[in-house]
This record gives structure tokens, C-alpha cells and sequence, in this order.
């Protein structure tokens, strides 16, 4: 089956964070009454490091909400805990804290040079693109819903590297590529013969794929 068509993504990561930090409440995303460390200690105190602390979290959240295989959860959260032991190395330090904070939205959304491609991206009544930056790649999740009436929802996970602006994306047993596009764009394009997958359990992944290259 030869499929050709297109399907652009849009991220909505810096767009979500900007228009909901104004309006963030000025306490931290955690209990203050079991505040531990400076830091923590440090973020309750101070209603400007405690809004970055919620926003900052509320995407964190977000993205790890559109993850559900259950490796791909335990990799994600790992690395938040390895991020939280960075952020509290600060102590006291505001400065130290708010740049933590700068650095890890920066990352998680794409704005970090080394990694770009990061973010949530939505393509209309397709589905779902989610990036998840790692050290050295990507973890991906594809969901996708039926265009017309969205009667159901299909979801997929991965792995991704990024070479110059082009993503190689590896979903089960499907290799393609996505591209970063102008900016907070990611298409993808089908460029070659997708051969399905004969198996009755890898069926769900063929109509994702069906959905993605088809609308």
C-alpha cells in the first residue's frame, strides 16, 4: 500500500505554559507543610519561584500523561527525580533555582538547542505527537482517534533520534521519519511503502498508522 500523504503537528507546549503562567496561583505544586529541603523551603517562600514550580510541573504532568507504556513511565519519571536532585543542589539560591527552572521548560518543550524536537504536538482530529527528551533520544508516543467521528483512540510508543532537523522514529515494528518544520512544526511523510503487520496484536499500530498518513 502505497502511502504519500502528509500530516502536520503543531506544538502546543510553549503556547499552554505562556498563556497559564500569568494567572498561576503563588504557591508550589507540592505541600509546603512537608517542605524537606532549602530548596523546597526556598520555593514556598517566594510566590515567583512558586509559580514557575506549578507551571513547570503542570507540563511535566501533561507530558507524562500522554505516555502509557509502563517502561516509558518509569524512564520519565526517573528522570524527573534525577532533575529534582539537580534543582535541589541550589539550596537557597534563587538565582540557581530560577534557572533550573528556565533550563528544564526549555528542554521539555523544545527550546534547548540539544533538543528541539521535544513537546507535545496535535494535529487536528488526527491525534497526539509526544517527545520526550532523554539524554541521547527521544521517547515517543503517537495517539490517534477515527478523523470523523473519533468513536475510538489508538496509542503507539517508540523511540526517536535526531539527525540535523530529521527524526528517525522507530514504533514498534515501523521505521519513518518526521522533520522539524518553520517553527514548533514537526510533519510527517510517509515517503515509502508501508508494509503491514501480519500479526493480529500489531493490528492497532496499522490503523494508527492508517489514520496518520491518510488524513
Amino acid at each position: 500500500m502505497k502511502l504519500s500523504n502528509t500530516v502536520v503537528f503543531y506544538c502546543i507546549t510553549l503556547l499552554t505554559f505562556w498563556l497559564d503562567i500569568a494567572n498561576a496561583d503563588t504557591t508550589p505544586s507540592f505541600d509546603c507543610h512537608k517542605a524537606t529541603t532549602q530548596t523546597e523551603h526556598t520555593l514556598c517562600d517566594n510566590p515567583d519561584l512558586a509559580r514557575l514550580d506549578q507551571q513547570l510541573t503542570g507540563l511535566w504532568r501533561e507530558t507524562l500523561g500522554s505516555f502509557s507504556e509502563e517502561r516509558q513511565v518509569t524512564e520519565i519519571r526517573a528522570d524527573q527525580k534525577q532533575w529534582l536532585v539537580t534543582r535541589n543542589s541550589c539550596g537557597s539560591d534563587k538565582e540557581c533555582i530560577r534557572m533550573k527552572y528556565i533550563e528544564r521548560f526549555k528542554k521539555l518543550s523544545g527550546e534547548d538547542v540539544t533538543a528541539p524536537a521535544a513537546g507535545l504536538y496535535d494535529a487536528d482530529k488526527v491525534g497526539r505527537f509526544a517527545l520526550y527528551p532523554l539524554d541521547t533520544e527521544y521517547l515517543v508516543s503517537i495517539e490517534t482517534a477515527e478523523p470523523k467521528a473519533g468513536a475510538w483512540t489508538c496509542e503507539i510508543s517508540g523511540r526517536a533520534k535526531l539527525n540535523s532537523n530529521v527524526l528517525y522514529v522507530t514504533v514498534g515494528k515501523f521505521n519513518f521519519t518526521a522533520r522539524l518544520s518553520y517553527v514548533n512544526t514537526l510533519v510527517i511523510d510517509s515517503g515509502k511503502d508501508l508494509i503491514p503487520i501480519t500479526e493480529w496484536f500489531m493490528w492497532a499500530e496499522w490503523f494508527s498508522f492508517i489514520y496518520l498518513f491518510t488524513q
